[in-house]
């Protein structure tokens, strides 16, 4: 668990990290997604607003609408949506979206890794909460990101009545040269990132909202239903 005081001080080590290793990925071409990447999932179904993962019965608002949560603390935000029926997320509950994408675990560095592809493929159903670019004097880095606060709530000795909220970060990173060209990219997945203030707000930043969706009962469950109303109306029937 990392806590920094501001998405500055991130940025700046984010993009230093970044560097020392592109010395080793720079001759690399552009590695395609993993085979294990879903970018259609057949669990997920959108529905304009929010898209539903039918394998744990759970909608997920997106980052992308007009008003979404991105940019808002963390009690404006649930303060915002909660009378919609919308809740914060759990760290749990975020990688269970991830996973029908393809996530397995989470991958620390920039790079060729099993998580390439995963932030587009879930920024292309939620939209992201922003990208942000590091110009050089010999390349430009861009990080597309979904980077959102979740449910844990976190204390520190310093200031131990003041609550911090977790935030996981799923970002694309994409390495242009002076001529615009694409000579590296790859994807960083971390759940645990980084902490926030929950009555600060940060442009880039936005807070994951779920809620539960009833299971849809299986074709045989209806069937059964069927035969007992069925079989309650016959019986209506013959003691009227």
């Amino acid at each position: 668990m990392r806590f920094l005081a501001s998405p500055v001080r991130r940025h700046t080590r984010l993009a230093r990290n970044t560097l020392a290793a592109l010395a080793l990925a720079a001759a690399l071409t552009a590695p395609t997604a993993q085979a294990g990447i879903v970018f259609n999932p057949a669990s997920i179904v959108d529905h304009g607003s929010y898209i539903t993962d039918t394998a744990n019965h759970q909608d997920w608002y997106k980052f992308s609408n007009l008003n979404n949560t991105v940019g808002l603390t963390y009690d404006i935000a649930l303060a915002t949506f909660a009378p919609q029926g919308w809740t914060s997320a759990s760290l749990a509950q975020v990688q269970g979206l991830q996973t029908q994408f393809g996530w397995a675990s989470d991958t620390l560095d920039f790079g060729s890794n099993a998580n390439d592809g995963l932030a587009d493929a879930m920024g292309n159903h939620l939209g992201t909460t922003g990208t942000f670019c590091f110009p050089g004097s010999n390349e430009t880095i861009c990080h597309i990101a979904l980077q959102a606060m979740t449910s844990e709530t976190f204390f520190f000795a310093e200031d131990p009545q003041i609550p911090r909220q977790g935030v996981t970060y799923a970002a694309y990173e994409e390495v242009t040269d002076l001529h615009k060209q694409v000579f590296f990219r790859g994807d960083y997945v971390d759940g645990s990132f980084d902490v926030q203030y929950r009555n600060l707000s940060f442009d880039e930043v936005g807070t994951w909202l779920v809620r539960d969706t009833p299971p849809i009962p299986e074709p045989g469950t209806w069937a059964l239903l069927g035969l007992g109303l069925a079989g309650l109306f016959m019986r209506r029937r013959s003691l009227g």
